[in-house]
């Protein structure tokens, strides 16, 4: 998305987001502490031709990589769908998983933490209004009728790739906290290209 941002003066009203909101760091934390040290092997490694051993990760990435080159704005409904899932449902998530594994601290739920959220005027804000304000910058973007369109069909295709994600992930004979695994495989997937 950062490179969204900079290319598209539609794009410039994210900006003050994107340093809140970057999952990677997160994602890697969980994935190290839910498959320990060389979770990249369980998840399917990554081979030098960039692709996975894993094939909806190594389709995943792909994905985003051509659309990344081709039709960047189609990014948008992977950054939006993520991360207005995080802010809204990630938090209830982050609370029963910590109540159901007994998680400490960020134990398992980097990935759900945030800093201090803060609108495109650096006022602060509650989660709540932090997702509303969010929601009316993407929506102040403007596109032509074709882009429209297309963000549509592709908000589609983020549910469908995520559901090939998790009928893909069995993680050493496991199905340990899969819809949690598929989430972060595909959220890093995205991280990884922006």
């Amino acid at each position: 998305m950062p490179l969204l941002a900079k290319q598209d003066k539609g794009f410039q009203g994210l900006i003050p987001y994107l340093s809140k909101i970057q999952r990677r760091k997160g994602f890697e934390q969980d994935l190290r502490y839910f498959l320990g040290q060389h979770w990249e092997a369980e998840i399917g490694s990554h081979q030098s031709d960039g692709s996975y051993v894993n094939a909806a990760v190594s389709d995943y990435l792909k994905h985003i990589s051509s659309i990344e080159d081709s039709k960047p704005h189609l990014l948008l409904p992977y950054w939006y769908h993520l991360n207005l899932a995080l802010l809204a449902g990630g938090q209830s998530i982050k609370r029963l998983t910590k109540r159901a594994l007994h998680l400490e601290g960020l134990q398992g739920q980097a990935v759900f933490h945030y800093e201090d959220f803060l609108d495109s005027r650096g006022k602060g804000l509650t989660s709540f209004a932090f997702r509303t304000a969010l929601k009316a910058d993407v929506d102040c973007i403007v596109f032509n009728p074709e882009e429209l369109r297309e963000i549509l069909f592709e908000s589609a295709e983020v549910f469908r790739r995520n559901n090939a994600l998790v009928s893909a992930m069995d993680v050493g004979g496991r199905r340990v906290l899969c819809w949690l695994m598929v989430l972060f495989v595909a959220i890093f997937a995205v991280c990884i290209l922006m």
